[in-house]
Order: C-alpha cells, then structure tokens, then sequence
C-alpha cells in the first residue's frame, strides 16, 4: 500500500517542479526580451517605415507628405502609361501599383493610431 502513495508524490514532485520550471523560464524570457507589448510596437515601427520607404517619405512625415508621395508614386502607374508595355511589365507594374496602394493605405492607419 505505501507504493502507491510514495508514487503519488514523487509524480507530484515532477509536477510542481515543471511548473516551477515553465514558471522561472517565462519569467527570464520576460527580462531579457521585454514584454510583448514592447516588441509588437517595435515591429509595428519597423513594418511602418518599409511602408514610409515603399512611398518614398520618412517615418516621420505628415498626412500630407505621404499623400502627396502616393499621388506622385501613382501617377508613374496609370492606365494610359502602361499602355504599351509588354504583358510583363504591365503586369509587374500592375502588382508594384497595388503595393504603393496598400502601403499607403496601411501607413495612414499606422499614422492615425500613433497620433
């Protein structure tokens, strides 16, 4: 009968020892690499100046420096423009005019949140 029970506590043991381990492993994890939170905004700024880069602005620019960048970057892909290009180029032009788009309109957001 004494088996079972002296089993039953070293099982225990290992349990509470695990959890005192996952416990102590999160915790060194948070000093060194800082909460979460921290690196989220830290990744949200270096996804927001690879959208301020793709217009061709600063992160730092106003509302109206990234609309004008985006009018200028856009007037380079218009319709009439890519006209008389071949299928490939139009194509490619087509894809580098939805990412000057997206990142314009991504960049707004981030612009409007951090304001």
């Amino acid at each position: 009968m004494a088996e079972p029970l002296v089993e039953a506590r070293r099982l225990f043991g290992q349990v509470i020892g695990g959890l005192i381990l996952v416990g102590v492993i999160t915790l060194i994890g948070k000093v060194l690499f800082g909460s979460g939170r921290k690196h989220r905004a830290a990744e949200e700024q270096q996804r927001a100046s690879g959208l301020a880069n793709t217009l061709g602005v600063s992160i730092n620019a106003t509302q109206e420096e990234i609309q004008v960048a985006y009018l200028k970057k856009m007037q380079l892909y218009q319709p009439e423009r890519l006209m008389g290009l071949e299928t490939d180029l139009r194509k490619k032009a087509e894809l580098d005019a939805k990412k000057i788009i997206s990142a314009f309109e991504e960049l707004k957001k981030y612009k409007a949140m951090s304001a």
